[in-house]
């Protein structure tokens, strides 16, 4: 620190403008810093390739000179024969990188080594993303892996899909009808206030504090009516995705005790009243905040930068 405050003294004051007062700053600096951490060029290597012998090293020198050669002479012999020579090269180089590869995975037990294998020689780097596993693998070997990874079960095999087909059926299936159902046609059967998108209901009720009781037993009213009319259109209704939340602002939700209130029922199944539910990719708290939306959106940004980090973008 005292090298660094004497040299800002030596800097002159008399400068023309502040692009030489900059120049002769970074040069005192770098001059002080260069006897603890001098700057050293550093040499950027190539990519190690393991599967280049001797003999292809030979031929890559013997190539450059024919290159050399025809490129000071102009001769099309050397040309060609370099041509040729350049050819031929890349062939033994492609079958030497896959024999490379061969025997490295030939030495690994089981499907999972033989990717962290292929991971480690950087065939599935993110920096390396033209290198497909392809050229080390058949597409159908690919195909059957994905298969047994994603499944249940492997793929059937064209023997046991021909077994499959030759079956006979143990019984004659009811042709199937079909029918069609308007799902507003639901809005009719309920009192509350309704919103459909898609095959999601929405049912909605106000009312004071001192009244829940009936709202719920409006509610559950008018999800009887639903699931008769779903009953007579062939339709289900799924109650494990049903979901209850009551709204109201913090010192309301205070005074209410939500044990004591009678159970919102959906075919049997009683639904528990939630702190938050998720709308149509917004988080709707019961207290009518935006916290948990705000770091739930907070928590996947998060999740995407830091795939995106290690994914070497």
């Amino acid at each position: 620190m005292q090298r660094l405050t004497l040299v800002l003294t030596r800097i002159p004051d008399d400068a023309d403008d502040v692009e030489s007062l900059l120049n002769a700053f970074n040069g005192e600096i770098l001059s002080v810093l260069d006897e603890q951490a001098p700057v050293a060029p550093r040499t950027k290597r190539r990519y190690r390739e393991p599967w280049i012998t001797r003999d292809l090293c030979t031929k890559r020198r013997e190539r450059d000179r024919l290159y050399k050669e025809a490129r000071h002479t102009r001769c099309p012999v050397l040309l060609s024969e370099f041509r040729l020579l350049s050819k031929q090269l890349r062939v033994d180089c492609t079958r030497a990188r896959e024999d490379y590869f061969s025997r490295r995975l030939d030495g690994t037990g089981g499907q999972s080594a033989q990717w962290r294998t292929l991971r480690e020689m950087g065939l599935l780097a993110a920096k390396n993303r033209d290198r497909s596993p392809l050229h080390t693998f058949e597409a159908q070997e690919l195909m059957e892996h994905y298969s047994a990874i994603t499944c249940r079960h492997p793929s059937c095999t064209d023997e046991e899909l021909a077994a499959v087909i030759e079956t006979p059926t143990l019984h004659d299936a009811q042709p199937f009808a079909f029918r069609h159902v308007d799902g507003g046609e639901a809005l009719n059967f309920t009192s509350s206030t309704c919103a459909l998108f898609a095959d999601d209901l929405q049912c909605y009720r106000s009312d004071r504090r001192g009244r829940l009781a009936d709202v719920i037993e409006a509610l559950n009213r008018d999800a009887a009516s639903i699931l008769d009319w779903a009953a007579a259109s062939g339709l289900t209704v799924n109650a494990a995705k049903t979901k209850t939340i009551l709204l109201g602002s913090i010192q309301q939700l205070m005074r209410i005790d939500k044990t004591s209130l009678p159970p919102l029922r959906v075919s049997d199944a009683v639904i528990p009243l939630r702190s938050s539910v998720n709308d149509l990719g917004v988080t709707l708290s019961e207290n009518l905040t935006w916290n948990e939306h705000v770091s739930r959106l907070c928590s996947s940004v998060h999740g995407v930068l830091d795939r995106l980090r290690y994914s070497g973008f």
